[in-house]
């Protein structure tokens, strides 16, 4: 019992950056397909094409509820394999720490695979308003690629403050990289066509995150430069980096894909709890849900400007010894 306790701890994420659905349904469930798959063939991404299917399987139950004004069963049914896939998306990264299998062309290819997902999920709504109302089909598709474009933007975000919080206080040194350059050469050294085109995205979606948290992506250069300059304090910064940022992880949680998959699973009942007037656009009421995330994302980008500059004026400090070490006070 204490090595399985401690094979499960091993695999899970810091507690700060996961949400309380992973942490207690998710990642347990993910887990149930860990060992079924560990002592198998089965690779981290076959797992994740494995969400893949169940996301697509997922949209269609969605295009049949919505396309009908409304079915409960499919609706039900499509929640559950929504869970279903999110365990499986769960189990990749978890199959891969525990066989020793993780690489930076993994974690793109699970990038790529949450991104097929949803836009699954975005067609199936698409086609189904379309099908239901039977016209305004222009201004349905016009949100839905708005929708698609915040949806991956929101996610970018909050994946960049993450990825940043567990390189400063939990020592994973392989999973930031402020060099742009360095990106791009990456992907110039792959040979496939397939790979190229991750890396090709995977430099869009960095510049995307570096150009709008443009406050963090200083704060990520500060951070790296002082760890390279300061060698053995690391411990240090990471006590003050946890204080002033953790706080902040909390409201990035509100754009992170549990919100959006809670988003999405409300609206396919929208057509079965109430009337006409809400039940006119049926799923496509989560469009404007996602949409209506920009303001707390505009509000999110804000306040974490002031807390990026806090936290570097606090480590500046930190190294000039202008400030006691907040882990020794006591």
């Amino acid at each position: 019992m204490g090595t399985f306790i401690e094979d499960y701890r091993r695999m899970a994420k810091p507690r700060a950056i996961e949400e309380v659905g992973d942490t207690y349904l998710i990642r347990p469930l993910g887990y149930l397909f860990v060992q079924l798959f560990r002592h198998t063939p089965v690779t981290p991404t076959m797992v994740s094409f494995l969400s893949v299917a169940a996301a697509w399987w997922t949209a269609w139950l969605y295009y049949r509820s919505n396309s009908v004004g409304g079915d409960a069963v499919a609706a039900v049914a499509a929640a559950f394999l929504f869970l279903l896939h999110s365990a499986l998306d769960s189990a990749d990264g978890q199959l891969a720490r525990v066989t020793g299998r993780t690489s930076e062309m993994g974690r793109l290819i699970d990038g790529f695979c949450d991104s097929l997902s949803f836009l699954g999920i975005y067609v199936a709504i698409v086609l189904s308003c379309w099908k239901r109302i039977g016209d305004h089909q222009l201004l349905i598709a016009a949100l839905a690629a708005a929708a698609v474009w915040t949806h991956s933007l929101q996610s970018s975000l909050t994946e960049f403050q993450r990825t940043l919080y567990i390189y400063a206080v939990h020592g994973k040194r392989d999973i930031v990289d402020s060099n742009p350059l360095r990106v791009e050469q990456a992907a110039a050294r792959e040979g496939t066509f397939f790979a190229r085109l991750l890396h090709t995205l995977h430099i869009q979606y960095y510049r995307q995150q570096r150009a709008v948290l443009a406050t963090t992506a200083r704060l990520e250069s500060f951070v790296i430069d002082w760890i390279g300059k300061n060698p053995g304090r690391e411990k240090e910064l990471a006590r003050i980096y946890e204080r002033s940022q953790r706080p902040s992880l909390k409201g990035w949680s509100l754009l992170a894909p549990n919100s959006h998959k809670i988003g999405i699973i409300l609206s396919a009942f929208l057509p079965v709890w109430t009337g006409s007037f809400w039940g006119l656009l049926g799923m496509g009421w989560y469009l404007i849900y996602d949409l209506s995330l920009n303001l707390a994302m505009l509000w999110l980008v804000r306040r974490q400007a002031g807390t990026n500059r806090r936290t570097i004026e606090e480590i500046g400090l930190l190294a000039e010894g202008s400030v006691p070490d907040p882990g020794s006070s006591g």
